[in-house]
């Protein structure tokens, strides 16, 4: 799904727009959105984007980020297809057609992840005061949207941002019945189609083989080095203590670092960081010491942990299932 942003004078997905938010400096600008629709743009039909401006929370309450209609759209807008979203689709096998059913209740659902792909840098910019009807639109119509009501049931919504694939995995596991989560599905690049849930592995159960998954746990910030920092998780691996260590010139090399400094900026509020990555686990240096390597930092996501004074009377660490989380913004 994708909208016109006013400020960045682009068309761009939620994914973008996030991002780029993170990076403004305060005052922090509202992004203002329109339908890119070719039927919609010249009449500069609103578009509300939701939570793009706070970070995975995993609790109960979280919403995904996500487009939402504002002004009503043109009759014949990607938005308003697909009125009768239970009917069959046009080549759809009955194993697609659950799946959109279970994803229903889900905002935009990632349904493809692309681990491969790197989309690190902003959108072009264009002047501020370019109109949506002045966007160019790929040769053949629009760019495919989903209508608001559909939830998660348009075409597959692809991602490169490991972010957005959390996002999608924190609102599956707590808003849907655990059965129900069980079931969704997710296709890998690389990797073919597999349970959302199986793609993820938590770091007590995870080993030196473990490859091309999702790691997490909870984890607390030991050291910083300049704009480098090191974190202990409070699980084990094969008995040994587990970091994972990010220089300063990784980071300064990062375009979105400002995503992880926002989260490490507040490690003395919170009691630890939930901490997901795609990376390998290899012997550490120091004896009984294991080593976190993420190689790319679009794969690393820092979601904060309860804050110390709301936490007095929880359990002093997070368990594999999970923990309340605040948002970064």
């Amino acid at each position: 799904m994708h909208a016109y942003c006013q400020e960045l004078a682009d068309v761009v997905d939620i994914d973008a727009a996030r991002r780029c938010f993170a990076c403004e400096e305060p005052p922090l600008p509202r992004y203002q959105f329109h339908c890119d629709d070719p039927h919609c743009a010249p009449l500069r039909v609103r578009i509300t984007g939701v939570n793009y401006r706070v970070f995975a929370s995993e609790s109960a309450k979280y919403v995904a980020p996500h487009f939402r209609a504002l002004d009503p759209h043109h009759p014949d807008c990607q938005w308003m297809l697909d009125s009768d979203p239970d009917a069959p689709r046009p080549g759809e096998t009955a194993e697609e057609a659950r799946q959109r059913q279970l994803r229903r209740k889900l905002h935009d659902m990632v349904t493809v992840f692309d681990p491969t792909v790197r989309r690190d840098e902003a959108p072009t910019a264009r002047p501020a005061d370019t109109a949506p009807g002045d966007v160019g639109y790929p040769a053949g119509g629009a760019v495919p949207v989903r209508g608001p009501a559909a939830g998660g049931d348009g075409p597959d919504t692809r991602t490169s941002q490991l972010t957005r694939l959390v996002e999608t995995y924190v609102e599956a596991r707590t808003t849907l019945p655990r059965e129900t989560f069980r079931e969704l599905t997710i296709r890998v690049v690389g990797e073919g189609t597999m349970l959302l849930d199986d793609y993820f592995r938590h770091l007590a159960g995870a080993g030196l083989d473990t490859a091309n998954r999702v790691i997490y746990g909870g984890a607390r910030l030991t050291n910083r080095y300049g704009k480098g920092f090191k974190l202990k998780f409070f699980d084990k691996v094969a008995g040994t203590d587990v970091f994972l260590y990010v220089s300063p010139a990784r980071m300064a090399a990062y375009r979105f670092r400002k995503l992880l400094e926002l989260a490490l900026a507040r490690a003395d509020d919170v009691r630890y960081f939930k901490v997901y990555a795609l990376g390998r686990l290899v012997p550490g240096k120091a004896p009984r010491h294991t080593d976190f390597i993420v190689d790319d930092l679009r794969h690393l996501v820092l979601v904060l942990g309860p804050e110390k004074a709301d936490a007095a009377a929880a359990p002093d660490l997070p368990d594999a299932a999970g923990d309340a989380a605040a948002p970064v913004l």
